[in-house]
């Protein structure tokens, strides 16, 4: 669905691969004290984590800035996915539930086990943090609250034109021009292109082949936002996200499209703060 552009960093079409890396990809985060699956939480202040996970085909770099905003409720961890980040030359998946097995793994294995933990994913992270909240509860982990961002509900994803087997330009142009899902500095990019098309293609698979099958709902709370704009997300999609919760669900669209999230940073992070702040 989606490629870089949230960061300020700029690729331009002559340089080369490891140069437009560090646009899909926060250095920060790529440490020897780093999860191989998420960078390692620093802050033993804040005892609540909201745990991010991207949109298609990006890397944390969508959550480089947030660590630096002025952000009291949780701290913030950005997944790491293979295909991107510090995994670039690993296999991207294709199975949301071999992806939501791995990072429960990562989970219920490491330092965020018995930090009180909210999910929050954007588009396709969406989906794979709806599959991780349920992967986590079937091994007695269960999350304080799921955010689902630009995000379709799961039961009704409506998968209608699939892209994911299309050739490298019919499926940019599909993306870019039907979708609006990939922004004009990837699109137009041919470096950047060659970098993230792969990670792109296979999230895109995921999200096509994906096979929603029906449980209890989430105990937890789950808020869904998206962008007054979005061609692909309406509000009605939004509002679809409140069948998943025995508990309080709320709904609510900032001004933007499908990558809203890049210039309402602000907006969304405070209403998020206040979420995670209250009982």
């Amino acid at each position: 669905m989606e490629a870089s552009g949230f960061g300020t960093k700029k690729c331009h079409g002559g340089d080369d691969l490891r140069t437009c890396s560090s646009l899909i990809e926060d250095e920060e985060l790529g440490t020897e004290n780093s999860s191989i699956w998420y960078n390692h939480p620093t802050n033993q202040d804040r005892e609540k984590i909201l745990f991010c996970l991207p949109y298609a085909g990006m890397g944390s770099a969508v959550f480089g800035g947030w660590r630096h905003a002025k952000f009291e409720a949780a701290e913030i961890v950005a997944a790491l996915l293979p295909g991107r980040d510090g995994r670039l030359r690993e296999d991207p998946i294709e199975s949301a539930e071999e992806l939501a097995t791995q990072l429960a793994d990562s989970i219920v294995d490491g330092p965020l086990k018995d930090r009180p933990l909210t999910l929050l994913g954007c588009s396709f992270g969406g989906l794979i943090a709806f599959e991780l909240a349920r992967t986590l509860r079937k091994r007695d982990l269960n999350i304080e609250r799921l955010i689902v961002a630009a995000c379709r509900p799961p039961h009704d994803l409506r998968v209608t034109e699939p892209v994911a087997s299309l050739p490298d330009q019919q499926m940019v142009h599909k993306l870019r021009h039907w979708y609006g899902a990939i922004p004009a500095e990837i699109a137009d990019n041919p470096a950047m292109l060659e970098l993230v098309l792969p990670a792109i293609r296979a999230d895109m698979k995921v999200y096509e082949t994906y096979e929603y099958y029906e449980e209890e709902p989430l105990s937890c709370p789950i808020i869904s936002i998206g962008g007054s704009n979005d061609r692909i997300v309406s509000v009605a999609d939004l509002n679809g996200w409140r069948q998943h919760t025995d508990a309080k669900f709320s709904c609510r669209q900032f001004a933007g499209d499908h990558f809203f999230m890049k210039n309402q940073a602000a907006p969304v992070l405070r209403f998020i703060d206040r979420q995670l702040a209250s009982p």
